[in-house]
């Protein structure tokens, strides 16, 4: 029973200094520890001069204490007719996908800045609005995309170690490629106040 017990607690120091050493060993990446996060936020501003809420998701690793890539899918929840439709039976359904990259000034602090920015395509369709008689049918008005660029600004709170609140804004540009129902670039393009969450391990 002694020689279990000395042998457990021998293993046990080896397991502490063992990983003692990890962190002050030299290595090829030196002290490379990236973390995670993952988030919603939700979003409200203009699109062809209507409202449009959007929620999207995101996800990815950081790297040291400000930086952070990773992925984002956002899509339109509320049905909103544009001003170039004129059937008011019909609203705009928009998602988009693509890659981020943020910068966070100070993190450590209560209160600090944040800059996202995120790149990618867009996709735009109309479809009948919930309620009506025909809103089962499969809708014929076709579709298009597009190519985004979204940069922001966001004032963050750290909530604890794993989890920052955030608010802020940012504006969606599209630099050209829409021609659907009489909508074009400019009607997708717009700024967006924005209210979100995420949690992770922040390094």
């Amino acid at each position: 029973m002694k020689t279990k017990l000395l042998v457990g607690a021998l293993l046990l120091c080896l397991w502490q200094w063992a990983g003692a050493q990890s962190t002050s060993q030299n290595s090829l990446f030196g002290a490379f520890q990236p973390g995670f996060y993952a988030g919603s936020s939700i979003q409200y501003g203009p699109v062809a001069e209507a409202g449009a809420a959007f929620v999207t998701v995101q996800g990815g690793v950081t790297f040291g204490s400000s930086w952070a890539f990773g992925g984002m899918y956002g899509f339109s929840v509320n049905e909103f007719t544009p001003a170039t439709e004129a059937d008011p039976d019909v609203y705009l359904d928009l998602r988009m996908g693509g890659l981020s990259l943020e910068y966070t000034w100070k993190p450590d602090r209560l209160l600090h800045l944040s800059f996202p920015l995120a790149a990618g395509v867009g996709e735009v369709e109309l479809d009948w609005k919930d309620g009506l008689p025909f809103s089962a049918q499969e809708p014929s008005f076709g579709e298009d995309n597009f190519f985004f660029i979204q940069p922001g600004a966001m004032l963050e709170v750290n909530l604890a170690s794993f989890a920052r609140l955030y608010a802020g804004a940012a504006y969606r540009w599209v630099p050209g490629g829409v021609d659907y129902r009489g909508l074009d670039a400019a009607d997708i393009s717009g700024p967006a106040g924005v209210f979100g969450i995420r949690i992770g391990l922040f390094r």
